[in-house]
């Protein structure tokens, strides 16, 4: 029994590298595009097609629901728990904000994850991304 647990465990490690070296690739061509990872996820992948790969349950879930107008800010904030997740939280408001064409929004929420943010967070750095992008605009 302990061998099927052992070949399932490294099945799941082997699926979570693949994904994490194929975000990695994505990032780095939305960087070469000059557009972020998430507008590059969400404008090629689609919303509903990632809403059918994750848990409904799961913060990837809510997530999407806020991605997908579903879910308010003030709502989505309240259900980053635990804290660490405030990073993407605040991350994610800010990208589609600005996005939406609310650069007043999108400012407030990109400099939260500036000042406060996890930086080991890839939304970390999707957000000061977004936020220079911000900055260079006319």
């Amino acid at each position: 029994m302990q061998a099927g647990s052992s070949a399932e465990s490294g099945e799941v490690q082997q699926k979570s590298e693949t994904r994490s070296n194929w975000l990695r690739a994505i990032g780095l061509i939305a960087t070469l595009v000059g557009i972020g990872l998430f507008s590059f996820l969400v404008y090629s992948v689609g919303l509903d097609e990632i809403a059918a790969n994750v848990d409904a349950r799961s913060w990837q879930a809510t997530i999407v629901e806020y991605l997908g107008g579903r879910l308010s800010a003030e709502t989505f904030l309240k259900k980053a728990s635990p804290e660490e997740l405030l990073t993407e939280a605040h991350a994610y408001i800010g990208i589609k904000s600005h996005i939406d064409g609310d650069r007043a929004t999108a400012l407030q929420h990109l400099q939260w994850v500036k000042e406060k943010g996890r930086r080991d967070y890839t939304e970390y750095g999707l957000a000061l991304g977004e936020l220079d992008r911000i900055e260079r605009e006319p």
